[in-house]
């Protein structure tokens, strides 16, 4: 896929519509079933020239998890900067290889560059769905169409001998455990004493009727009011007259 650039390298266009095809390069496993189209515009503006293309090729193939056929049309877009030859130098070039395509004789080959960016955008392998689940690994049936008759857990043959082993000794301890539950129910019913619901030791009843004697009165003295013959706790303002040490320091509100 080649493109003249030279009326617009002389000035005399400043868009240059395209609208061609090229030959991709199949990823393993897929088939692209005709050629891939690919449409855009090259723009110049005060010298600075944009290429911007939009590629479409139809591809079929097999999903990569169930192997069911799988067909599509696979699109992706394509942007480079266009530079005559001369403008950049070797070095430059390697190393914004995916930034810049370059004019030679006035002619700007894309065919190879569009290969290669269709080549590494592809996907690297194709799926009927996202949620696909494959296959069974034993009868190859497709697990979308629902479970199969094989065993999710295989014991190995040479292996056989010991589950049988295993199997005996889970059920001799099934049969102790059982056992001892029995015995011990057996014993609880024997040992057991009929205690009234809510019923209060004497140990418990004791405490209680201890921590209760300690309680103490609070210590109160006369207010320092003559006219007032109220008990207060010390160093506290009366709360009938409002005395404090011989002193009126607070007024209070008859009721």
């Amino acid at each position: 896929m080649t493109l003249d650039m030279r009326a617009m390298l002389k000035g005399l266009t400043d868009v240059l519509e395209i609208d061609g095809s090229f030959s991709p390069e199949a990823p393993y496993g897929v088939c692209f079933e005709r050629e891939a189209h690919a449409s855009g515009k090259v723009t110049n503006e005060g010298g600075y020239m944009r290429l911007t293309l939009q590629i479409e090729v139809p591809y079929s193939g097999e999903c990569a998890r169930c192997l069911s056929p799988v067909s599509g049309v696979f699109d992706m877009s394509f942007e480079r900067t266009v530079v005559n030859e001369g403008t950049l130098s070797e070095e430059q070039l390697d190393e914004n290889v995916d930034e810049y395509v370059v004019i030679v004789d006035g002619q700007l080959d894309l065919s190879e560059e569009l290969r290669d960016a269709l080549f590494l955008s592809f996907p690297m392998r194709l799926l009927c769905g996202e949620d696909c689940q494959g296959l069974c690994p034993k009868c190859g049936k497709p697990r979308r169409e629902g479970p199969c008759d094989c065993a999710e857990r295989e014991i190995d043959p040479r292996l056989a001998i010991l589950a049988t082993l295993l199997d005996k000794n889970e059920e001799e301890e099934l049969k102790n455990i059982t056992a001892l539950q029995t015995q011990r129910s057996a014993i609880r019913r024997c040992t057991s004493m009929a205690v009234p619901k809510k019923k209060v030791s004497s140990a418990r009843r004791d405490k209680r009727r201890s921590n209760n004697s300690k309680l103490t009165m609070p210590a109160v003295v006369k207010c320092s009011n003559p006219a007032c013959s109220e008990m207060v706790r010390p160093h506290c303002v009366c709360k009938v007259c409002g005395y404090y040490n011989g002193k009126k320091v607070l007024d209070v509100k008859e009721a």
